[in-house]
């Protein structure tokens, strides 16, 4: 199985995000941003008008491919941020009842490490049949439903803006799950030491050099690194007690 955050194949998984150096956010099923690294609870305010898309062209892009088919990743934007929270209460409002935490994951979530501008989401629901049935209200929000894709117990949408160009990705678990508590702790070890960060970013520059506009090629390189990390990173979990996704959205410990 391919384990690519940011161009889900049939099967893939993705970091997540931090805010700041103090924590990372997840939307409550109160309806609250709270840090589930922090204290206590916490509500974050932060500018929710997303980014002009002259903003998204930045120095430091690399991008390779021929015949119109390209790769291309960007530095990262803290506008991100932002565009995950105005995304994250239009999913909430629409899945009300069934959305019991909505986190930013994928490479757009992870402060200094290049990316594709597309915002990865894990959604968690209490019943994925509950979900199946508001297939439509997802719809209404613009996002295409694509069923497992490849990752058992998982429902992928996505969505593209106006002009075709695709802005942001639903990975949906129920709450619990093995596959959304692998997203997380990969998430997590990733933010949680930035060298391993770092040099996944430079590993992902390097293939989107290599291999220009071949998608499978640069998922594939990407794997072995994947691989490796993921499992440091749920044994990390388990040393760190963190608890994952039962817990986040709910309260912060």
């Amino acid at each position: 199985m391919s384990l690519d955050s940011e161009e889900p194949p049939r099967g893939s998984f993705s970091e997540s995000w931090r805010v700041a150096s103090w924590g990372r956010r997840s939307l409550s099923d109160d309806g609250r941003f709270v840090d589930s690294w922090a204290p206590s609870p916490r509500e974050l305010k932060v500018d929710r008008d997303p980014p002009s898309e002259g903003n998204r062209r930045r120095e430091g892009s690399f991008a390779g491919g021929e015949g119109g088919v390209k790769l291309k990743l960007v530095p990262h934007d803290p506008a991100w941020a932002s565009e995950f929270i105005a995304e994250a209460s239009r999913i909430r409002d629409a899945l009300e009842g069934i959305a019991s935490a909505v986190h930013h994951i994928g490479s757009t979530a992870i402060p200094g490490i290049h990316a594709k501008p597309v915002i990865d989401i894990c959604l968690e629901v209490s019943a994925l049949q509950l979900l199946d049935r508001r297939v439509s209200k997802m719809e209404l929000l613009g996002y295409m439903a694509l069923g497992e894709y490849g990752i058992p117990e998982r429902r992928f949408f996505r969505r593209h803006d106006s002009t075709g160009v695709r802005t942001h990705h639903v990975h949906a678990f129920q709450t619990g799950s093995p596959g959304s508590r692998r997203h997380i702790a990969f998430r997590d070890y990733m933010i949680g030491h930035p060298d391993a960060a770092e040099s996944y970013s430079r590993l992902k520059r390097e293939l989107v050099l290599r291999h220009a506009g071949d998608r499978e090629a640069y998922i594939k390189g990407k794997e072995p690194f994947i691989r490796e990390f993921e499992t440091r990173a749920l044994r990390w979990s388990d040393l760190e007690g963190r608890a994952g996704p039962p817990m986040e959205g709910k309260s912060a410990s």
